[in-house]
């Protein structure tokens, strides 16, 4: 998934500075990088500048705190580089640094104030930095600080390099797709077991694009061994799944896991780096079923809104606009009667942005689960009606409120 400024909100464009991948922003300039790449950057000599500037401090610690783009996290100010002359925003869960603009001169500045080049009556300075740990030293077998061999770290660097190229490639390719995206028909494969046996099995689902040329993904149910297939037939509503979204590839796009819940059903939804994007959560109502689409923070960014008296039917809501429209096709009489195979189409009216469609993807599989699999025994039918729902809702309110008030 792409990073967003955590100073003005735009997309992070990732790029090389010096060697190292940098996300750069194109609107504020800051700009985002592992720490390890930063200490790349810091002691890189190529760009020439004037040394009386590196003593100057950048502006003053900024009281806005800002949010990982990777982690969503609230990262930490802090003092960095030789002269402690730049004020950085750090990560404390994956290391990340967020720059502002100016800053990355600095700390380069300040570097090489404090480690001037030798003079010719100077001794020889080490020019080779552990990739793991940065101690200078002779180029050799083995790192005389922290004792890694550096012929296994250069495998694991060019390892992880060929896996952030693909990543990369990944994310750019998705994008592009999400954003011309404006219609998904959706068809789920049957077995022929449920046909003959009434016997559950795991979900797999196709995902045709529109416009036609933006190719097609899949979707698979994962862990279907024999034990979650029994607890399909067993529990029904209340059954956990995780499932992952792929693109033609194979490369990763997201993973959705359902959370277990007696009513108020909870969908997880990570990005292709496994972490945390958003949640859908089935809401109370009275007249209606609505699943709320909300971020990491519990900020409800959509809502998929379903009338009773249009069962196959959920509206996509930002807010007070409709931006788009769920609708669960007719299969056919007998894949209707005998296997839980849906049709279903997602079109988008408004102008949704890429995160959000990915999202709705996974609105859309927590609906699924809940109101559109219509091969279900009589008493999963009978509990997932609204009259049914209100009840148990109803029940769980003043359960919550009486324990609430004895406590």
């Amino acid at each position: 998934m792409a990073l967003s400024c955590p100073a003005c909100q735009q997309t992070l464009r990732v790029t090389r500075y010096e060697g190292e991948k940098v996300a750069l922003c194109t609107g504020c300039r800051g700009c985002f990088l592992a720490g390890r790449s930063l200490r790349q950057i810091e002691r890189n000599r190529d760009i020439e500048v004037p040394l009386e500037a590196a003593a100057s401090p950048t502006a003053e610690m900024p009281e806005l705190s800002r949010a990982c783009p990777r982690c969503k996290l609230t990262m930490r100010k802090a003092r960095y580089g030789e002269l402690g002359g730049a004020i950085v925003d750090q990560c404390q869960q994956c290391g990340g640094i967020w720059l502002d603009p100016g800053e990355l001169e600095a700390i380069q500045l300040n570097y090489e104030a404090v480690n001037p080049l030798p003079t010719e009556d100077s001794p020889p300075a080490y020019d080779f930095a552990c990739p793991k740990c940065g101690f200078s030293q002779q180029e050799g077998e083995q790192c005389q600080s922290c004792g890694v061999y550096f012929a296994k770290i250069k495998q694991q660097l060019e390892q992880q390099a060929a896996r952030d190229s693909v990543e990369a490639e990944t994310t750019a390719r998705v994008e592009a797709v999400l954003k011309d995206l404006f219609a998904i028909d959706i068809s789920q494969q049957y077995h022929i077991t449920e046909a003959l046996f009434s016997f559950e099995r795991a979900n797999e689902y196709f995902l045709q694009l529109h416009p036609a040329q933006s190719g097609r993904w899949h979707i698979q149910e994962l862990n279907a061994n024999g034990y979650s297939i029994l607890g399909r037939q067993l529990f029904g509503l209340l059954y956990t799944f995780t499932m992952e979204l792929r693109d033609q590839r194979q490369q990763l796009i997201m993973t959705m896991k359902r959370r277990p819940r007696l009513y108020f059903h909870e969908l997880d939804i990570l990005d292709e780096n496994g972490n945390h994007a958003g949640r859908a959560r089935l809401r109370f109502s009275w007249l209606s079923r609505i699943v709320s689409v909300e971020d990491n923070e519990g900020t409800e960014l959509l809502r998929l809104t379903g009338p009773v008296w249009k069962p196959w039917t959920f509206q996509i809501y930002q807010g007070l606009r409709q931006m788009g429209t769920i609708t669960k096709k007719w299969s056919g009489s007998l894949l209707e009667s005998f296997t839980d195979a849906d049709n279903f189409s997602i079109r988008f009216d408004g102008n949704l942005n890429t995160r959000r469609k990915r999202l709705v993807i996974g609105g859309l599989m927590l609906v699924d689960s809940l109101y559109f699999e219509g091969k279900k025994p009589f008493w999963q039918h009978f509990i997932s009606t609204p009259g049914i729902q209100l009840v148990l809702a109803s029940a769980a309110a003043v359960l919550s409120l009486t324990a609430l008030l004895s406590s």
